[in-house]
């Protein structure tokens, strides 16, 4: 496919998906043991996808422009809007906060300063000014920064074959659940849908075509990450992924740390255009006030540490993202499922779902 917007509607799923979680993904994968991380990623790549596709579907069936809360009022009514807001608002803040505070972190371990406070405020500033631009800037940006932090995010794993053991692929594991949330949250990609359906609307019929390929490549990105830098690291492995490489290659940090830039950049850049959309589409805001709220909201992580990181992701990925993924399901039965095998196919999905969150809760 040639068509210059459909790359970017791509690209900007991609750039938007592939965003701090990956980082969590090699700690947690140990956790978890590389077996059930692995049927846990397949499983939960084709939840995403389905849940994906379902709201395009919801999506391409309107004529105006909305976020989740839009159209949870449209079909379920007032009780559906507020809670479409809340999962989108807690989700997408969840990210952008912990986009903030990894982000800050990578941009000293590329530059080799300490992390602190300026680095962080200065990741903000870039994104909060970007965001204020809207989504035909953040598309454009997007499609260039995506295809580098594909390429660094793939470069890591393969640089790093001389040190990889397939020992340390099979570790003993310690929470057998723990890749849940955090995975769920690497996934996710609901929140930027409608935006992806902008770039497209002239032909919505590349819309599956560009989710599909869009979860296809992040989830061979996170296999290939995420067990490569196990594979390397081992037993040291670390939460962010990349302080367990330093006594393996410094090289390989400086160059993880440019693909956490990049990662962590780009989706903050699409949920906070989110943020913004939901505030003018769908609580009918003012563009600057939209603006000025959905820009701020995540101002407060420059403050907080890196130790804050995974269960923020955690429970954003479990409880935000998947009451909101539950929502659209309960839309879709609802009002698009004509046949039994869509109803038997959503039922599916919302019971693993019922099921992860049980989980995180009870952990």
């Amino acid at each position: 496919m040639k068509n210059k917007h459909f790359w970017q509607a791509v690209f900007l799923l991609v750039g938007t998906v592939i965003g701090a979680g990956i980082f969590s993904l090699p700690y947690v994968f140990m956790t978890s043991g590389w077996l059930l991380s692995l049927l846990g990623l397949i499983v939960l790549t084709l939840v995403t996808l389905i849940i994906n596709l379902f709201y395009a579907q919801i999506i391409t069936s309107n004529s105006g422009d909305h976020q989740l809360p839009g159209y949870a009022k449209k079909y379920l009514g007032a009780w559906g809007k507020w809670l479409g807001f809340a999962c989108i608002f807690f989700s997408a803040l969840g990210a952008c906060l912990a986009y903030v505070i990894l982000g800050g972190d990578f941009l000293g371990l590329l530059f080799g300063h300490p992390p602190g406070i300026l680095l962080s405020l200065l990741f903000w500033s870039w994104g909060a000014f970007l965001v204020w631009g809207g989504i035909k800037t953040i598309s454009v940006i997007e499609s260039w920064l995506t295809i580098l932090l594909i390429g660094a995010c793939l470069l890591i794993p393969i640089l790093g074959l001389p040190f990889f053991s397939r020992e340390n692929l099979v570790l003993k594991s310690s929470s057998s659940f723990a890749f849940y949330g955090p995975v769920l949250f690497s996934l996710s990609g609901l929140g930027v849908i409608p935006e992806v359906e902008e770039i497209l609307r002239k032909k919505r019929s590349l819309l599956p075509w560009a989710i599909l390929i869009g979860m296809l490549i992040c989830s061979v990105v996170y296999f290939i990450f995420g067990f490569g830098i196990l594979g390397i690291s081992g037993a040291a492995t670390t939460t962010d992924a990349l302080t367990g490489l330093i006594s393996y290659s410094p090289v390989l940090v400086k160059i993880g740390a440019l693909a956490g830039v990049l990662a962590t950049f780009t989706s903050f850049l699409s949920l906070g255009n989110v943020l913004r959309e939901m505030f003018y589409r769908d609580l009918k805001m003012s563009q600057k006030t939209a603006q000025f709220i959905s820009v701020f909201l995540s101002l407060p992580a420059v403050f907080l540490t890196l130790s804050s990181f995974l269960p923020i992701i955690s429970l954003t990925g479990a409880l935000a993202i998947g009451s909101g993924s539950l929502l659209v399901l309960l839309i879709f039965v609802k009002k698009f499922a004509n046949q039994l095998n869509e109803k038997l196919l959503a039922l599916i999905v919302g019971l693993l779902l019922l099921a992860g969150v049980a989980i995180s809760l009870t952990k």
